[in-house]
């Protein structure tokens, strides 16, 4: 499984156990249905049979017709029921859920370093953020309705199929297995492009939502052709990511369909001889050419359907890697009875550039009570160090100590609670 699957399955996974009840019975309405789907054809193949074999007598033909009608109007019913019941669950879990996602998301978003902040352009997380329930909403939707009931479908014409003929079960199985092998094998492709594309997206995206928030100072400082421009390079690298993933998508269907349509012309071909050497009912060629037709198009729906769980994997991945990352912190170990004040800092080291050093080697203690300023041209560290100090940025070696403790090993709260910081912002 890609790193990127890996990581939605993990941001995922604890919504499944929670609303683990649900979704059991989110999936198994469509069983019901599936299983209703298929035997209804096969109650005309038995009809079918009744009237070219045994040749019954228009009493025993009214009967069957009659036991016939009852059983199919109980299964439509079934289906109707069971698709209700699905939306009625469908209903009462994803607006919760959704609440429920939201507030993970946000908690995560909350616990990344400030550092990830300054190095993310504000619209491009809030469009990741924004992605994340409306993806997995897709994700449910794509496999609950699209590619489950296909499989399931497909299962139970199988068994029917078998029990006809063991001949035309195997060739069933290669064709079926041979369309949905094709879609697997682009699958990889597909998913990287979808990752490709989501990331063009979420890039433009984010650049707009910069751009209309920020509009007063990219009216001043932003030339409007230089606007343009950079607005249209990301334009035109999304539309280059959802052509070539549209590409494969049609390119995939293409070949499915053209081994999909030799296979069922082969099919139709064995069936009348099967007929013609006695090998198969009418009833049977009756099921099989209809299973054969609505599981062609049902494969090519589920096919679509796939791409589209591929897209949303995409997006839900990219957001996921940027936004819900979860930090990589230190264990707290220790915690502040009472703060004295002493701070000290032994042999930092901290740069903005990989190959530049703004402090190296840095030592000093700040006694309680003591009263120090710090003065230097601009740029030369006076901020950077403050917000060293109050935990914002994370220095390359060294340790900052607040009464002996290591501030890495401190929470949030208690570094906050013993360390007034009154940063330059205007609005103060």
């Amino acid at each position: 499984m890609p790193q990127a699957l890996k990581v939605v399955f993990q941001f995922y996974k604890p919504f499944f156990k929670k609303y683990r009840l649900r979704f059991i019975l989110l999936f198994l309405m469509p069983t019901f249905w599936c299983v209703a789907e298929t035997v209804a054809p096969y109650l005309i193949k038995m009809l079918i049979d009744e009237i070219s074999l045994n040749k019954a007598s228009s009493p025993q033909l009214i009967t069957t017709l009659v036991q016939s009608s009852l059983l199919y109007v109980f299964l439509i019913l079934i289906m109707e029921l069971t698709q209700r019941l699905c939306s009625i669950i469908w209903i009462k879990t994803m607006p919760q859920l959704k609440s429920d996602i939201r507030a993970k998301t946000l908690k995560l978003f909350q616990s990344q370093h400030i550092t990830f902040f300054n190095s993310h352009l504000l619209g491009d997380l809030v469009t990741k953020y924004k992605q994340i329930f409306p993806s997995f909403d897709e994700i449910i939707s794509h496999v609950l309705y699209g590619i489950y009931p296909t499989i399931i479908s497909s299962m139970v014409a199988f068994i029917f199929i078998l029990k006809m003929s063991q001949s035309f079960a195997i060739f069933f199985c290669i064709w079926y297995l041979g369309m949905n092998w094709i879609t697997y094998y682009f699958a990889q492709k597909s998913f990287q492009a979808s990752n490709k594309q989501a990331f063009s997206e979420n890039k433009l995206m984010g650049h707009l939502g910069d751009l209309f928030r920020n509009n007063i100072t990219t009216r001043i400082f932003l030339s409007e052709q230089l606007d343009e421009n950079i607005t249209q390079d990301l334009e035109k690298k999304e539309v280059l990511d959802s052509k070539k993933l549209a590409g494969i998508t049609f390119y995939t269907d293409s070949l499915r369909s053209l081994i999909s349509l030799v296979m069922l012309a082969v099919m139709m071909i064995a069936l009348i001889i099967g007929w013609q050497q006695g090998a198969l009912t009418l009833g049977d060629f009756s099921y099989i050419t209809a299973v054969s037709f609505y599981l062609r198009r049902a494969a090519w729906m589920s096919s679509v359907q796939l791409f589209g769980l591929f897209k949303q994997l995409g997006i839900a991945s990219q957001a996921l890697k940027k936004v819900c990352v979860i930090p990589k912190n230190i264990p707290f170990k220790s915690s502040l009875k009472s703060s004295k004040g002493e701070l000290r800092i032994e042999n930092l080291e901290f740069g903005y550039g990989e190959n530049t050093s703004l402090f190296k080697g840095l030592n000093f203690t700040l006694k309680p009570g003591e009263k120090i300023g710090l003065r230097g041209p601009s740029g030369s560290g006076k901020s950077s160090l403050l917000s060293l100090m109050i935990g914002f940025f994370i220095p390359r070696s060294g340790t900052i100590y607040l009464d002996g403790i290591p501030i890495e090993e401190l929470s949030n709260e208690d570094l906050m609670a013993s360390i007034a910081y009154v940063p330059q912002v205007p609005a103060l």
